[in-house]
């Protein structure tokens, strides 16, 4: 038996729906867990994961700039 999701797809659903609506971030405590849901447009800190041809041509820049005197 597997176990009890400790809050509900629908009721997730139903925060996210909340959080995007009103710009707010959902708090949710649940036997000791705290679960927090915040609209992506809050996200504004966080970037998205580099290409790898961002990563590589990264890696050039800092390999030129180490080599040029």
């Amino acid at each position: 038996m597997t176990k009890r999701a400790l809050i509900p797809q629908a009721e997730m659903k139903r925060m996210a729906a909340i959080a995007n609506d009103y710009d707010v971030c959902v708090e949710v405590e649940t036997e000791g867990i705290i679960l927090r849901i915040i609209p992506s447009n809050q996200l504004g800190g966080l970037r998205p994961k580099p290409t790898r041809e961002e990563e590589a041509q990264a890696a050039l820049e800092g390999w030129l700039a180490k080599r040029s005197p």
